[in-house]
Order: C-alpha cells, then sequence, then structure tokens
C-alpha cells in the first residue's frame, strides 16, 4: 500500500491506491463558498486541479453568473483521488477522504457548500437520498455540522450530457445568495363529515365569489399511479377557496344524495382549477357527472418548462413555495400493497388540505409569469383535457386477432431488414442496439450525433455525395 496523499486523509484505508491524486484548490481562510464534487475527472487527474476541461468551464460560469470568482471559491472533490474507469467512488473511499474534507471545511470557514453530483450530495447531506430528492427546496445542513448550509445540484459533467438538467444547475446556484422560493404559510382548513354540515358549508361557498380549487383523495395517487380513480372509493374532497384557506369535506356524508346534489350545485357554479386535475375530475364522475377543467396548474408548469420530471404538485410546492414535505406524513400508512384508505382519516385530511392550498398558490404565481403564448397554450390543453376525459372513461376497443397478425407481418420484414444489413455490413450487426450503429458509421467516417432514421439517411446522403466528389 501506498502511504498517505494527504496527511489528514486514511489513505491506507482507501480501495485507490494508485489512483491520480489531485488536491483541494482554492483552500485559505475565509472562502465565500465551497464547491465539492465526487472526485477527479479525467482532466482533473491530468492537470493535478479539481473541476477543469468543459465541466470547470460550465461551473465557472455559473458560478460567476452569481457573483462568485473561481479565485474565491474553495473547489474539492468528497474523494481527492480518481477512480478506477471514471466510475462513482465507493463508500469506503468517501469515508477514508472525510477526515480531510472536514478539516479543510473548518479551516475555510465557508458557510456555504454547493454539492454537485448525487454522490457529493448524499455524503454532505442524507446517505439515503437522491439528487433528485436532495435539490429540490432551499438549503440543507451539513450532516457534520448545521449551520454550514449545502445547495445540491446536477454536476456539471452530467448538464454538458443532458443538456435539460443545465436550467436546474442554473436555478440550484442562485439559492446560495438567498430564498428562491415563498415563505410558506400551513393553511386554515376545516373538515366536515357531517351531511347537513356539507350542505351549509357548500352553500355558503356557492355564495362567495371567485374560483375553485380542488382535489380528491381516492383508493391511488396520481402522481404515482395510472389506475382509474373512477374504479376507487372516493375519500375525501378538498376545496380550497382563497389564499391558505380550505375546506375538506369525507365521511360518509358525501355518500348522501341530497348532500351530493347541493355538492354538485356548488361544482357547477364556480371555475374548477387543479392539478392534473383531470384525475380529481374522473374521480368525480361517479358521484357527480361531467365536470369541466378551468385551468390546471401541471399543464401551466408543463407551458413555462417543457422539461420532463419538473411538474409533480409536491416536487413544485417545495421548490416555488417553500412547502414542507407534507407528503412524508402519510407514507408510513401506505407501504406496499396498502392504498389511501388505509390512513387515519385526520392525517389524510390534512394532507388533502395541504394538497389544495399549495395548488391555489401555484395557480398565482404561474399565471403571473405566462404571457400570452403560454396563456394560449393552455387554453389549448385545457380544451384537449376535458375532450379526453370521455374518451377515457369510455375506452378503446382493441383487437387482438389483428394485432397478433400486426405482428407476425411486421416481424418478418424485421427478420428480413437484419439479413440485408448484415449483407451490407459485413457483419452480425444489431439494428436495436444505438452503441452498435454509432459506433460502425463512426468506422465508415460518419459521426452520429442521434440514431434516428432521418439523421442516418441525411449521413449516408452526405457520405455518397463526397463520394461523388471525390472521384468526379
Amino acid at each position: 500500500m501506498l502511504g498517505h496523499k494527504h496527511p489528514l486523509a486514511n489513505c491506507q484505508q482507501c480501495p485507490f491506491e494508485n489512483a491520480p491524486f489531485v488536491p483541494t484548490q482554492n483552500l485559505h481562510p475565509r472562502a465565500k463558498l465551497a464547491v465539492i464534487g465526487e472526485a477527479p475527472g479525467a482532466y482533473e487527474a491530468g492537470r493535478g486541479i479539481p473541476f477543469t476541461g468543459p465541466s470547470g468551464r460550465l461551473l465557472n460560469q455559473v458560478l460567476s453568473h452569481h457573483g462568485y470568482e473561481r479565485s474565491e471559491v474553495m473547489v474539492t472533490n468528497v474523494c481527492l483521488c480518481r477512480p478506477t474507469n471514471n466510475d462513482d467512488p465507493p463508500k469506503a473511499a468517501i469515508a477514508a477522504c472525510k477526515p480531510r474534507l472536514d478539516a479543510e471545511l473548518a479551516h475555510s470557514g465557508v458557510e456555504k457548500i454547493l454539492a454537485v453530483g448525487g454522490t457529493a450530495a448524499s455524503a454532505l447531506i442524507d446517505q439515503k437520498k437522491k439528487i433528485s430528492t436532495l435539490r429540490i427546496g432551499p438549503a440543507k445542513p451539513y450532516i457534520e455540522n448545521p449551520n454550514i448550509k449545502v445547495v445540491a445540484t446536477w454536476h456539471p459533467a452530467y448538464c454538458l450530457r443532458s443538456p435539460d438538467a443545465f436550467p436546474s444547475f442554473v436555478h440550484d446556484t442562485s439559492k446560495l445568495r438567498g430564498n428562491s422560493h415563498g415563505t410558506w404559510t400551513d393553511p386554515r382548513y376545516r373538515v366536515f363529515e357531517d351531511g347537513d354540515n356539507i350542505r351549509q358549508a357548500a352553500a355558503r361557498l356557492a355564495e362567495m365569489p371567485g374560483n375553485l380549487v380542488i382535489d380528491i383523495e381516492c383508493g391511488v395517487e396520481k402522481d404515482f399511479s395510472f389506475a382509474h380513480p373512477n374504479q376507487y372509493d372516493l375519500l375525501c374532497l378538498g376545496i380550497a377557496y382563497g389564499p391558505g384557506k380550505a375546506v375538506v369535506f369525507g365521511g360518509s356524508g358525501l355518500a348522501q344524495p341530497e348532500v351530493q346534489a347541493d355538492v354538485l350545485a356548488l361544482l357547477r357554479s364556480k371555475n374548477l382549477i387543479g392539478h392534473n386535475i383531470k384525475f380529481d375530475l374522473a374521480g368525480l364522475y361517479p358521484i357527480f357527472g361531467e365536470l369541466k377543467a378551468y385551468a390546471d396548474t401541471m399543464l401551466q408548469s408543463y407551458t413555462l418548462d417543457e422539461r420532463p420530471g419538473q411538474h409533480g404538485l409536491k416536487k413544485l410546492a417545495i421548490e416555488l413555495l417553500g412547502a414542507p414535505d407534507w407528503e412524508a406524513a402519510i407514507k408510513k400508512f401506505i407501504p406496499r400493497g396498502k392504498d389511501y384508505s388505509h390512513i387515519p382519516k385526520p392525517i389524510l385530511y390534512k394532507y388533502n388540505a395541504f394538497d389544495v392550498a399549495a395548488t391555489w398558490s401555484l395557480w398565482e404565481i404561474f399565471n403571473s409569469r405566462m404571457g400570452v403564448r403560454e396563456q394560449q397554450q393552455h387554453e389549448f390543453l385545457i380544451k384537449a383535457s376535458n375532450a379526453l376525459m370521455g374518451l377515457e372513461r369510455a375506452g378503446m376497443t382493441f383487437d387482438m386477432d389483428y394485432s397478433l397478425e400486426l405482428q407476425e407481418m411486421f416481424e418478418k420484414e424485421l427478420e428480413a431488414l437484419e439479413v440485408e444489413i448484415s449483407g451490407t455490413t459485413g457483419r452480425n450487426l444489431n439494428p436495436r442496439s444505438p452503441m452498435q450503429i454509432t459506433k460502425w458509421f463512426a468506422e465508415q467516417g460518419m459521426i452520429l450525433t442521434t440514431t434516428n432514421a432521418d439523421m442516418m439517411e441525411v449521413s449516408c446522403f452526405q457520405k455518397s455525395q463526397h463520394a461523388k466528389y471525390c472521384t468526379g
């Protein structure tokens, strides 16, 4: 085994015996900020400086955008040696380097850390959680010193590979300068389970001006399930009628016909708003019949940011409103195989009230951010959503015999094409493998950025034209 590469690290306990060592940069007292990554990459190992090359340049640009100069930032990794094959550093390597990292942070005097990448975020904040969760919301306390706040975000190298992550990287880094979200206040809400009380509350709501935000709870959760809510019992109906103001209708009272008539009158007298409201209206259909959506905060979010994976209610509320993770209170009641009917009613009703209160606040925020184009797109999506609800309820017929006939026909065509590809290329090439296709084209002198049909057709045409020109 080698001796210590760093006097404060337990290098004898680290698996990276012969790995290149890249020390911390800008380690001086009272650094404004620490940027901590996972481990050195190829550029870093070659130059002996952390965060160089393309990812380093991207990091520098984002830091400068937010008012930080590289020279005043401590830059390091949770593991100072480059892992074999550029793999994520194992727990043993992180643990061996941890005394060194803790000492450097104490020496630097930093009060804020930008943790880039999943390994760094987990090591600094919570080893049980992933980067996709840790980066949401405000800065979080460092495990070893709660006075140091950590902002987790995507690694700049990941942003170069997956450009969709870059806007989040820029946004997350802005949290170092202060809150980039609202100040959350728990909603005030009342629960009505008795039929007469529900009727009186519905009548009062009907007299109030303005829109309503609705959200139902049934056996499945719309953020995670593709089940049809109309196939489950309605557990409760949450209604927000103003900022931070909500009611929850639950219990056996909603099963009474006269109560249903009054609630239906209320719902039909108002513009209805929800988050993925198509789910809620589908769940209400067996009791109240067809209702129309007026606005959908999930669709509003999509018009403002078309990247996938950004539009869940809880994620948006934590990120934009500063809301707590109110979903955590129900998780222990719904282990695998259990549904929402197993959640104690008071906890379920509170969860429902937080849902509608958060949706109301998001609706106000998105309305203020949407321009004419986004408003038009949202209106189009709402019309489509209202039209699709009927189609989804009715379902679509599927001809199994014809499907099998098509499968047999296409499999024969595919087999013939594979034989032709093998004859043309002179090898047993799998056309379903983008890696094999890309490699073969590279051997022919054509670098593909994608393996879709249009791109390959253009590349082949360009090569044929080039051949004609060279031989012409």
